[in-house]
């Protein structure tokens, strides 16, 4: 409520407004004492409802009093409470103001702070960066940010981002600066180990391309180099082979990245008593392991090649071994300019690729091998092929050139033996005898030869054989011999199957004649049979003869072999030889089981199916 003889100035208190009630009626020239009851009651109320007035303003001050209050309070609350930094600057960039959490990143107390320039705690190879990041801050309207390193008082380092807001006076100066300051330590290692674990995915894929291109170890060696160094982003890489000898040396096969003679000027071996054999790749050599150097300070042995790394600028090294069918052959080396290098799932992933390239070694090494073998039989069949058109060859000279004379030869001794026996005395008949007998047995181991090569030159297709027709045939053809013998022979059901009918009538013949000439005193009792077991035929031919020791079983399958003289039995030694051969073309195998002085069982086997071979 105005005063209405001032309406432009309202007193502040009641007592002012008494006084100057007072002072206006003075004005007047009216005594108060002669103011009639009309006018001082009117004072009066003027006065209560003044009165009144003052009441509620004071109450209004009071609240508002009171709300700043609580208003400050929020605000400090906020301030220290808030999950970044916050500090106030001077246009010199000295803090006025900092919360909780901001001196907790420096390491300090809040009030310590005050006047002390925040560059101070600014990392030393940052500062030039911070200075002209503040200039911008101090100059610009709008926020501007920036990422440093900060240094606390306790001497650690930790990432920081910045955002700023300049705070600008009517005349458009900078009043002061704030900034918000954000630990960001975790963020900045996760991003550096995910750009580390990029880098290794693509080494690896660009490796895996490289692996399947390549052609030979020297190839394969010199791309693995490149994507490590290319995609990898390391400084350099090597791959080297141990060398098993006095010095135990590792041969360099490839690198990549920048090398400038280091391989020349290290030596590297894989020897533990030499300084050059006690790093990180004599130790993945020897023991099968990785092995990680992040400082070389680390490896006193190696101080004398500080000067060579430095220079060339390798910090950490990582060396891993190289694997062919379970043996280490050499090693892998990665130089990087990071002393962080080489943690976590880059380890593995360059593990990945030093298995990889194992393997890829390995299968060179077999495709190479293989290809030798491949060569080797090419040669043998070659040269098999060459012995069967010799033996081919043979066979015809045999048959034609050589039976020709020799039967010349024959009937010519043979008329000299009739026409001249008891003429030119005992001594001359002996030795016509001679000539006639070695003739005759030179006859028969042609032909018997001739019947050997014949299993493989002359032989007839396979076809649906019915084995109790060939067994018939075989006996037919022994009638004589069994006949002289006495023998007995008896047979079960035997099978059909396919087979070479006239080969398999040999073999039935060889083995039963086998079985009558070699008899005991006794007449022979020999048993045919046969039985299915996993897909191929077993027969069994048993006798009651003079049998062998158990030592000869191998020996009487091979080509003149006799456990018997001539005189003792006759015949050439080739019989069995022949049998197995026939057994062995049809796809079969052929033993004997013998008790000397109580006979032999002969077995042999046919697949159900026989495939000619």
């Amino acid at each position: 409520m105005k005063h209405r003889d001032d309406p432009e100035k309202k007193p502040a208190t009641l007592r002012e407004y008494a006084e100057n009630k007072l002072h206006q009626t003075s004005a007047l020239d009216v005594d108060p004492s002669n103011l009639s009851p009309e006018h001082m009651r009117e004072v009066i109320h003027e006065l209560q409802v003044h009165e009144i007035e003052l009441r509620m303003q004071n109450e209004e001050l009071l609240r508002a009093e009171l709300e700043l209050a609580e208003a400050r309070d929020k605000y400090r609350d906020l301030f220290d409470s808030a999950p970044v930094g916050y500090f106030t600057l001077d246009p010199k960039g000295l803090i006025m103001e900092a919360n909780i959490v901001g001196a907790g990143l420096l390491g300090a107390d809040a009030s310590s702070l005050i006047k002390q320039p925040l560059s101070r705690f600014v990392h030393e190879d940052d500062r030039n960066a911070y200075f002209m990041c503040f200039k911008r801050m101090a100059e610009d309207v709008d926020a501007e940010s920036c990422d440093l390193r900060f240094v606390s008082l306790s001497g650690s380092v930790f990432d920081a981002h910045l955002d700023s807001l300049a705070v600008k006076t009517l005349e458009g100066r900078t009043s002061e600066v704030r900034i918000a300051a954000s630990d960001i330590t975790d963020r900045k290692r996760g991003e550096e180990t995910l750009l580390r674990t990029t880098r290794a995915l693509r080494t690896l894929s660009e490796f895996g391309r490289a692996l399947a291109r390549a052609t030979d170890e020297s190839s394969l060696l010199d791309a693995a180099c490149r994507v490590i160094v290319q995609a990898g982003g390391y400084r350099m890489a090597w791959a080297g082979f141990a060398v098993d000898d006095r010095a135990k040396t590792v041969q360099p096969v490839a690198h990549a990245g920048f090398e400038n003679g280091y391989l020349r000027a290290a030596g590297v071996t894989w020897d533990e008593n030499k300084p050059s054999g006690q790093g990180p790749m004599g130790q993945a050599i020897r023991t099968g392991k990785s092995s990680i150097l992040r400082d070389l300070s680390e490896c006193p042995p190696l101080a004398a090649y500080w000067p060579e790394t430095s220079k060339r600028g390798y910090v950490s090294l990582m060396a891993l071994p190289l694997f062919v069918e379970g043996q280490v052959i050499g090693g892998l080396a990665v130089w990087s300019t990071n002393p962080d290098a080489f943690d976590g799932e880059e380890v593995d992933l360059l593990e990945q690729l030093a298995e990889d390239l194992s393997f890829g070694i390995g299968a060179l090494r077999s495709r190479a091998k293989r290809e030798e073998t491949e060569e080797a039989l090419a040669l043998q069949a070659e040269e098999l092929a060459r012995s069967n058109l010799e033996l081919k060859q043979f066979a015809y000279v045999a048959s034609h050139d050589l039976q020709e004379p020799l039967r010349n030869l024959i009937s010519c001794v043979q008329l000299l033996d009739k026409k001249f026996k008891d003429r030119l005395g005992s001594e001359a008949d002996k030795y016509i005898g001679y000539a006639v007998d070695s003739a005759a047995r030179m006859q028969a181991l042609i032909e018997a030869l001739l019947a050997y090569s014949r299993i493989g030159t002359l032989a007839k297709p396979f076809k649906l054989v019915d084995c109790q027709k060939v067994i018939e045939s075989s006996l037919a053809n022994l009638r004589t011999a069994i006949s002289e013998s006495q023998a007995v022979v008896t047979y079960d059901p035997l099978p059909r199957l396919t087979a070479d009918e006239m080969q398999l009538t040999q073999l039935f013949q060889n083995l039963l004649g086998n079985a009558i000439k070699f008899r005991a005193d006794k007449p022979p009792k020999i048993h045919v049979s046969a039985a299915e077991h996993e897909g191929e035929w077993v027969f069994s031919i048993e006798d009651n003869g003079i049998g062998f020791e158990k030592e000869y079983a191998d020996r009487i399958f091979s080509i003149f072999q006799r456990l018997h003289t001539r005189t003792e039995y006759e015949g050439t030694g080739i019989g069995l030889a022949i049998a197995k051969k026939i057994v062995q073309r049809h796809g079969g195998r052929i033993w004997v089981e013998s008790e000397y002085g109580k006979g032999s069982t002969f077995y042999f086997t046919i697949p159900a199916q026989a495939i000619d071979q």
